[in-house]
């Protein structure tokens, strides 16, 4: 069994089929691969004529598939949006995380989640790194990027820069990345923090600002991360919308742990033809063949005693065998004799 983290998604492919997963509790399941079907040991061949059987069934091989596991954040909040605004120092000040911060683009290159409390109920916060933007801004693919981690939040929170000249167009810039994105972000309640108001100049110039937003609709607060200004008000406001938003669970697929019961096991026997040698067709016998040690010559008569019994002497004989021919039975050849 292999244990994967909550948060993951598993998808595995292998005998034409596709089974998928949304592993959001802990503890949750799912069935990748089936294992092969054990085999029978030499106790299971004693008679009464044959008191120390020295021959086995082997077992049968499992699946072999290929899994792909993608891990996503699970959150109550995402805190996103351009480079350098202050995700990371915000995030500090929220949760008390110790998320690098540093006068440059892209300090952070990982999702970083922190937990906060309000009214005496943690709430989670993930900061999604702004790689995303700079894909967004060179026209490629947004597919299994950062954005990833914000597919199972209830609340979108994106972090702006106060002092930037081009606030509204940073601002629809998120936007169009939500909606290309897809998956529903674009549909999930946002607000919108404005950080570095200790930066402007006055109090006028942060009205201004904040009412650059009022025609969209869209619930705006000022906060200074590295002041602390405003950030309890920012935490209730995203606190509030996230409460009134119900936690989407998502459907597991083929969760149920499989349980496993002995297969019909089949005694048909064929014989055919390939470049002259004979192969025989047998689920049973191929097991038994690769269950016993053909260099030993007790174990090698038990087995065409065994052989015999099943059929496959008759089966050889009727598709016209001769002493010396080649028989292959699985992975195994034998000289008839």
């Amino acid at each position: 069994m292999i244990r994967v983290p909550s948060g993951t998604e598993v998808e595995a492919t292998g005998r034409g089929d596709l089974r998928k997963a949304d592993l959001l509790e802990e503890g949750s399941s799912i069935v990748v691969a089936q294992g092969g079907e054990g085999g029978l040991g030499n106790k299971a061949f004693a008679t009464s004529s044959m008191k120390v059987p020295r021959m086995a069934e082997a077992g049968t091989e499992g699946e072999r598939v290929e899994v792909k596991l993608d891990y996503k954040v699970v959150a109550d909040i995402a805190l996103l949006g351009p480079a350098n605004v202050g995700k990371s120092r915000l995030l500090n000040a929220i949760c008390g995380t110790k998320a690098a911060v540093a006068d440059y683009p892209l300090t952070t290159l990982e999702p970083i989640l922190g937990i906060t409390e309000h009214e005496w109920v943690q709430y989670a916060i993930v900061e999604v790194p702004a790689l995303w933007m700079v894909r967004l801004a060179k026209g490629e693919s947004l597919a299994r990027g950062p954005l990833k981690h914000a597919e199972r939040v209830r609340v979108i929170a994106i972090l702006l820069d106060a002092v930037s000249d081009t606030l509204v167009e940073d601002y629809h810039t998120v936007v169009e990345g939500l909606q290309r994105y897809g998956k529903g972000l674009a549909e999930k309640p946002r607000m919108v923090l404005v950080n570095k108001v200790d930066l402007l100049e006055t109090s006028s110039e942060a009205h201004r600002k904040v009412m650059e937003f009022r025609p969209g609709g869209v619930e705006t607060h000022l906060v200074s991360a590295a002041q602390g200004l405003g950030v309890e008000d920012a935490v209730a406001a995203m606190v509030r919308l996230a409460k009134a938003q119900p936690y989407e669970r998502s459907q597991q697929v083929d969760s149920e742990v499989a349980v496993l019961r002995p297969t019909t096991r089949r005694n048909w026997v064929r014989v055919d033809r390939d470049e002259g040698n004979f192969v025989v067709r047998s689920e049973r016998v191929e097991r038994m063949v690769a269950g016993t040690d053909l260099n030993d010559w007790e174990a090698r008569t038990q087995l065409m005693a065994y052989m015999e019994r099943m059929g496959v002497h008759k089966a050889l004989e009727k598709a016209g065998v001769k002493i010396g021919d080649t028989v292959r039975i699985g992975n195994t050849e034998l000289e008839w004799s």
